[in-house]
């Protein structure tokens, strides 16, 4: 198909003033015609210049003899492929956030899924107490080409949860950027004796596992029904994921404080999964039943800061790295098949 050759804007009108009234009644034919299909913005301001330059030339010569609705065909036309080439121009583009809170040293499952999703392309919001090891991991990821901001915090508790929301939407505004998959992997562990267990324990775990994780689902949801105007290729707003443990699905001797908190996390995530599937929000929950190959030590979980560690047992430890590419997994899903509850655990575990 041959496309037309538009006049500038220089050209426009005394182009259209040489030639006669038929030459020009085949021209606006054309205009008329199928030889517009792909029209774009050049072409629109073809059209514009020629119908300026049109109603110009009727206007010196007093010509009578247009055809009827000569110009206001044009007009029709502008319109039609303005909205033509509106409707197929890619929409703007906009840089998808992860937030990640709870990244240990660095050498956890909060790390590698920060690492991995930066591979990916999004921006990564890092959420933890320990602020070196934070910065640190924030460095290593834009130093591999990644885009990652630290925002350290002195504990988790619903109100800092928060704030640090709060902050990571003020630097990451919209609509240049779009919180799209939030990762909760902060946790409160207390390995004892019940009879040992004391009031603060309790405080504790109740702190991380349901206040901080009610107020981060809280503001991750209320992201992602900010995005209503974007669209994904598998259809989800935004997805909320959940580090669960074995202490998920049971108790154990030493485990009446930890295990409450992991089977409040994990009805929690259920709950959200069944009210906010329905628009179009992903809630996940991962039962990681296994040791993990990391350079955390059980009490000190935030120094020193650390990388991605040898897995030394790889039939008997779950990998971090590994971990991530199944919570990547889960964000790529099609919403037509959601996963709400994956267990992994390596081959050699017990269970």
């Amino acid at each position: 198909m041959t496309a037309l050759v538009q006049p500038t804007r220089s050209t426009a009108l005394s182009g259209l003033c040489r030639v006669s009234s038929p030459q020009r009644t085949r021209f606006l034919s054309q205009v008329h015609g199928h030889r517009l299909q792909a029209a774009g913005h050049r072409q629109i301001q073809g059209f514009i210049s020629a119908r300026n330059g049109m109603a110009h030339y009727a206007a010196i010569r007093g010509h009578r003899d247009e055809p009827a609705g000569t110009l206001s065909a044009i007009d029709r036309l502008i319109k039609k492929n303005s909205a033509r080439a509106s409707s197929s121009r890619p929409p703007p583009m906009v840089s998808q956030v992860i937030v990640v809170a709870g990244v240990g040293n660095g050498s956890g499952t909060g790390a590698a899924v920060a690492r991995l999703f930066a591979q990916e392309g999004y921006t990564v919001a890092l959420v933890s107490r320990g602020e070196g090891a934070l910065k640190a991991l924030a460095s290593s990821i834009t130093g591999a080409g990644g885009k990652a901001e630290a925002f350290p915090i002195s504990e988790y508790s619903g109100d800092v949860m928060t704030a640090a929301f709060a902050a990571i939407q003020a630097r990451f505004p919209a609509p240049e950027y779009a919180i799209t998959v939030a990762v909760f992997n902060a946790a409160q562990g207390v390995w004892k004796p019940f009879l040992q267990v004391t009031p603060n324990d309790i405080r504790e775990s109740n702190k991380v596992n349901i206040e901080a994780s009610f107020a981060f689902s809280r503001a991750a949801i209320l992201a992602f029904q900010s995005n209503e105007t974007l669209t994904s290729a598998n259809g989800a707003k935004g997805t909320l994921i959940f580090t669960g443990a074995t202490a998920s699905l049971r108790g154990n001797v030493t485990t009446s404080v930890f295990a409450s908190g992991k089977f409040a996390l994990r009805s929690l995530s259920q709950s959200l999964a069944k009210e906010f599937g329905r628009e179009d929000i992903h809630v996940a929950h991962a039962i990681i039943d296994g040791g993990i190959a990391t350079g955390n030590t059980r009490g000190d979980r935030n120094t020193p800061p650390s990388g991605p560690v040898e897995n030394p047992k790889p039939a008997a430890l779950l990998s971090p790295e590994s971990i991530a590419t199944s919570y990547l997994y889960l964000v790529n899903q099609d919403r037509s098949s959601w996963t709400w509850e994956l267990d992994l655990r390596p081959a050699h575990e017990k269970w």
